[in-house]
């Protein structure tokens, strides 16, 4: 994941040797996911945005990804009012990306939270609701 509030890529698929015993199948699956953090990183999860707790790393419960570290942005530049809304009291960056986060650490991009549409009490993806 490489974003403009940190300084280049701050997740990676951390590839582990083992996992190329896998069959080509399960091994594109396991690749696609986002990884785990670089050392630019102090910490990297995946939240609920309101709580701002960490959800089950249980590879279904949805959050978003939170970010810390030497490599992340302080603030934007002269915009308090952006800053405040990305850059929350316990100093997470949240990047607005909704994710889950496997057991066995690795995050998945599922979508963009500005992306999701809020129906009643369901979120829908922008992506799935545009006519193909």
């Amino acid at each position: 994941m490489d974003l403009t509030e940190t300084g280049g890529r701050v997740v990676s698929c951390d590839w582990k040797r083992n996992l190329n015993k896998l069959s080509a199948t399960e091994r594109v699956r396991l690749k696609s996911r986002q990884g785990t953090r670089t050392l630019g990183l102090t910490q990297a999860d995946v939240a609920d945005p309101e709580s701002g707790l960490s959800v089950k790393h249980d590879g279904s419960a949805l959050g978003e990804i939170v970010l810390m570290g030497a490599s992340v942005m302080l603030g934007y530049l002269k915009d308090p009012i952006a800053t405040n809304k990305c850059m929350k009291e316990n100093r997470w960056f949240y990047t607005c990306n909704v994710s889950i986060m496997h057991v066995d650490g690795y995050m998945e991009i599922k979508d963009r939270s500005k992306d999701i549409i809020i129906s009643g009490s369901e979120n829908l993806s922008r992506r799935s609701t545009k006519r193909r």
